[in-house]
């Protein structure tokens, strides 16, 4: 039972470090409503790649023939 209680505690820090992660990451890279015209630029909405669709088509046009 001892050991059951440490390893049930060492998920729970594992957890809770993953959590406190997750939750920096947010801070750091997510917008929010009072950041979001500083965060949000076109590049993060539409990938440069779909903007050239041409080049977009024949990129992907690569990756079928080589999944196949």
């Amino acid at each position: 039972m001892k050991i059951k209680d440490i390893k049930n505690m060492r998920q729970g820090i594992e957890n809770k470090l993953m959590l406190d992660l997750m939750q920096m990451e947010c801070d750091k890279y997510w917008p929010t409503l009072a950041n979001v015209n500083e965060r949000i630029e076109t590049n993060v909405i539409i990938p440069q790649t779909i903007l050239n669709f041409a080049e977009y088509q024949t990129k992907l046009q690569k990756l079928a023939l080589f999944a196949e």
